[in-house]
């Protein structure tokens, strides 16, 4: 097999994914969410209080902090706020991270979203991942245009392979530089 027949697969999965990827980072006007089984606990951060329940939090060597601010009143969800001291060449040393519990069969779409505000010079990512070595991923996204104001991130993203519940996890890998993020209302749906 020749290089370009290994590649080729990879390439057009990839732009196969670009095509469908529905990305919208614009301040929020109206937030949708595609009809659907949700797969995520907690995304409205409406339980917990300093870490979020459900979420898998980790902060290796006190890079940042995080806090939840219950909804205010008439709002549906509380915010999550991650304070990034400082930066780490691993920017997965501060991350949070919750796992699919659900199986997402080959051929339907996950849909995931949520509502930021960022920081001038900050940066995180956004990835559905395998769970597993070498963590493959599905989505890879990089957030860097500064928010002051509550902006939406929308995908859809094809499930490429019959997956079990628990194999994959949506993850914010967020010590890439120091900085200030909000987060609310994240959501990942199965949709057909």
């Amino acid at each position: 097999m020749t290089d370009a027949q290994r590649i080729g697969p990879r390439i057009r999965r990839a732009l196969r994914i670009l095509a469908t990827l529905t990305l919208a980072a614009a301040p929020l006007r109206a937030f949708t969410v595609p009809e659907g089984a949700p797969l995520l606990l907690n995304g409205n951060f409406t339980e917990g209080r300093g870490r979020p329940l459900n979420w898998v939090t980790r902060s290796t060597g006190d890079l940042g902090t995080f806090a939840v601010t219950p909804p205010a009143e008439g709002e549906v969800s509380g915010v999550l706020t991650i304070k990034v001291e400082r930066a780490h060449q691993q920017p997965w040393m501060l991350e949070l991270r919750q796992k699919l519990s659900a199986q997402l069969p080959k051929g339907r779409n996950l849909f995931i979203g949520f509502e930021y505000k960022l920081s001038p010079g900050y940066a995180f990512h956004v990835y559905w991942q395998k769970d597993a070595p070498p963590w493959p991923k599905f989505l890879a996204l990089r957030l860097s245009e500064p928010a002051g104001e509550w902006t939406s991130c929308r995908v859809a993203v094809p499930v490429p392979e019959d997956l079990t519940p628990d194999a994959t996890s949506l993850s914010f890998h967020l010590a890439e530089a120091p900085g200030t993020l909000e987060v609310r209302r994240i959501t990942a749906v199965l949709v057909a």
